[in-house]
């Protein structure tokens, strides 16, 4: 069931996307990834770490949780206060004036999500992942499909996209409590707090270069460039970063929770990692591959038009999306295990690259910017995943062993999808007419990998998914015809 929400989170993310595109503009979308730029550096010290602690942590008391709250709590009040005063120089370096009002009102969100991070963290340790994918999907419906696009509709430019992004972290803040149930009365306990912050400075040091790393760029483009053309580029990165941030989440709330209650046995520990990397070159060779063959398509379908120019640009970030998916579960690993330290040099090593090859290329355009990024992509990837390896006792055979199901299955989807844009785009066929044929024979091989795929092909961790699939299928089929209200 799970998949099932992801891919409704997907679906509802692409037709907001879709929608949003065609009533604002690209420097509507600049000035906005200006200002989430600077709130999701302040999101990230907020939380300072607390939130991965939570769920790392093997117990944890109710003090420790109220404790935990209150630290994010002053934390969250103090960057409110500095987002305010820093909006207008921060506006002045980015060369948009635009965007300071977006980021004095955005800092309401640093407040709102202290309580999210804590409620989060609860759910998690009960992994009740279900209930907060949920969430998550409802509080986009509410906060984007009302308010986003009415006030998109109304002529209300990137403040639409503003007015949606607090409507929907507060709706999420209220459910996320609503569910997970924190005491929600604040104290100060100097053991918790020690224990709480020890773990807590490693997790914030890692996220914080992982964050310098994958929003390096997109400082870089605004800086250097203009609104017009962080538009362009923030929306190819989105298009590109909707899977993997999806499969983050994933990661965060399934792939490291369960490493984390095996770390003390080597032998599992083994075993989950490999289990995730054979899950993720199974799904994301195939998905990277079939992205970069159709990203004309993907691009004018969804944006229109208008968003021609991002099309190269998309073409050279998803061949670097297989990576950034696979970095995940070495990520992930380091973290259930507290091998924060090589998850600080690996990320180290990204965020360097990132900046320098940016900072070297920005003047050749955004499709060479792309490129830098991939290449850094690749390289984050190779060292993290020896450092991961070194950790789960994985050697180079098997790793590359677990690598072969997702070549045969990514052979098995990219030919055909290559042969059929080739002919269709001989024959000039509209970009939509093309990407409906793709999909439906994405659909008949999702069909037969769910009942039909021999397991000599997509190995015992495609056939434990096909069937948890088949499960779920028959699940709602069954939930459907006892429904009343269905008859």
């Amino acid at each position: 069931m799970t998949s099932i929400y992801q891919g409704a989170g997907i679906a509802i993310d692409l037709a907001y996307m879709a929608t949003l595109s065609r009533l604002l503009s690209p420097a509507d979308f600049g000035v906005m990834a200006t200002a989430i730029l600077f709130l999701s550096f302040c999101n990230l010290l907020r939380e300072i770490g607390l939130g991965a602690t939570i769920v790392q942590l093997p117990s944890l008391t109710e003090v420790e949780q109220r404790t935990a709250l209150t630290l994010v709590l002053i934390s969250s009040a103090i960057l409110f206060i500095l987002a305010q005063a820093c909006a207008a120089p921060f506006a002045r370096f980015m060369n948009m004036p635009a965007s300071e009002v977006v980021v004095r009102a955005l800092s309401f969100i640093i407040i709102v999500q202290a309580f999210t991070s804590i409620s989060e963290g609860l759910l998690l340790r009960r992994l009740e992942m279900r209930r907060i994918r949920m969430s998550e999907i409802a509080a986009k419906t509410l906060a984007y499909g009302t308010t986003g696009i009415g006030l998109a509709f109304a002529g209300f430019g990137y403040w639409a996209l503003a007015a949606a992004s607090i409507c929907e972290a507060s709706f999420l803040a209220l459910v996320l409590v609503y569910a997970a149930k924190p005491n929600l009365r604040p104290i100060f306990d100097n053991p918790s707090s020690r224990r709480l912050m020890g773990k807590g400075s490693g997790f914030t040091a890692s996220r914080v270069i992982n964050f310098i790393a994958l929003r390096a760029d997109i400082a870089i483009v605004g800086r250097s460039l203009d609104a017009v053309h962080l538009g362009l580029y923030s929306r190819a990165y989105r298009l590109m970063s909707l899977p993997t941030d999806v499969y983050a989440r994933m990661a965060d709330r399934v792939v490291f929770p369960a490493m984390a209650k095996v770390q003390s046995n080597p032998a599992r520990l083994k075993k989950a990692y490999l289990r995730g990397v054979g899950l993720t070159a199974l799904f994301g060779m195939p998905m990277s591959a079939v992205i970069y063959i159709l990203a004309p398509e993907i691009v004018l379908s969804l944006l229109g038009k208008q968003w021609g120019e991002v099309i190269p640009v998309f073409s050279f970030l998803a061949v670097g999306m297989y990576f950034r998916l696979a970095s995940r579960v070495s990520g992930s690993l380091l973290r259930a295990t507290a091998a924060i330290r090589a998850l600080i040099l690996s990320q180290a090593v990204y965020a360097c690259l990132t900046i320098c090859g940016t900072l070297l290329v920005v003047g050749h355009g955004l499709s060479a910017v792309a490129t830098a990024v991939g290449l850094a992509i690749f390289v984050y990837f190779c060292v993290i995943t020896a450092f991961a390896c070194k950790v789960a006792r994985v050697s180079l055979i098997e790793l590359i062993i677990e690598h072969r199901y997702g070549m045969r299955v990514s052979a098995m989807v990219g030919i055909p999808c290559f042969v059929i844009a080739y002919v269709l785009r001989l024959e000039n066929a509209h970009a939509s007419i093309i990407l409906l044929c793709e999909i439906l024979y994405l659909g008949l091989f999702s069909l037969c990998f769910v009942y039909r795929m021999p397991i000599n092909l997509i190995g015992n961790e495609g056939a434990e998914f096909s069937g948890h699939m088949r499960s779920a299928i028959r699940s709602m089929l069954r939930s459907g015809r006892n429904d009343p209200s269905s008859l």
